[in-house]
């Protein structure tokens, strides 16, 4: 047990199980979970984490609002997304190693394989990047834009057409479902889509479902 001096945004857990890290206003902090369990046979109270911040450099004023431990062999890596749109790498000497920029307005959330990263932000954009170079990868298709009433269409371009100041939802929460290949992405208007990312130069949609952004005040039957 221990106290966090910040309000944590977000909490990832490395592969092996030995530490985690949490994430927030100015904040990454690596808890090593290795003397808790050490010590687990001698004592019968609970022990304090060892806790230690990472060493952020120049980026030390950012908010990180999500955060996620590598995995397969880069499980050595951390990865971190500020609020203003850059993803950072912390190596295994929690240092601040690399960042890239993210090219939004605002980062929200991201999700970490072996082979990729994809990164949910603002106006419907999803970056996917490499975990071992942070070199960007492609964009995932943007979603219906905002305001489209989708009663209307009657084909499938109803949907393609955008208009061209057209706004589109941000991406709120995502995950990355390596083994099957495919990203699952909510967006702020109450939207999930599901991408079929197997072939990244090929980026799909599989499957949509479109909520009502609002509550529901009423109900009729249709006759068919």
């Amino acid at each position: 047990s221990n106290k966090v001096s910040t309000k944590v945004k977000a909490i990832s857990f490395a592969e092996n199980g030995s530490y985690f890290v949490t994430a927030g206003n100015r904040h990454i902090k690596f808890w090593y979970l290795e003397y808790s369990r050490a010590g687990s046979g001698k004592y019968k109270e609970p022990v304090p984490l060892m806790g230690r911040s990472a060493i952020l450099g120049e980026q030390r004023n950012n908010y990180f609002c999500d955060v996620a431990c590598g995995r397969g062999e880069m499980g050595d890596s951390t990865y971190a997304i500020t609020k203003s749109g850059l993803l950072c790498e912390f190596n295994n000497r929690r240092l601040l190693d690399k960042w890239v920029e993210l090219r939004t307005t605002s980062a929200n959330c991201l999700s970490v394989g072996e082979e990729l990263i994809f990164i949910g932000c603002a106006d419907g954009i999803v970056r996917c990047f490499s975990p071992q170079t942070l070199q960007f990868v492609t964009t995932l298709p943007r979603t219906h834009y905002l305001g489209v009433d989708v009663s209307a269409g009657l084909t499938i371009s109803h949907m393609a057409n955008h208009p061209q100041n057209a706004q589109y939802p941000d991406a709120s929460a995502i995950s990355y479902d390596e083994q099957n290949g495919r990203v699952s992405v909510v967006y702020n208007d109450h939207s999930l889509y599901i991408w079929d990312v197997k072939d990244v130069k090929k980026v799909g949609k599989s499957y949509s479902f479109l909520y009502h952004s609002a509550c529901i005040w009423g109900l009729e039957m249709y006759q068919a």
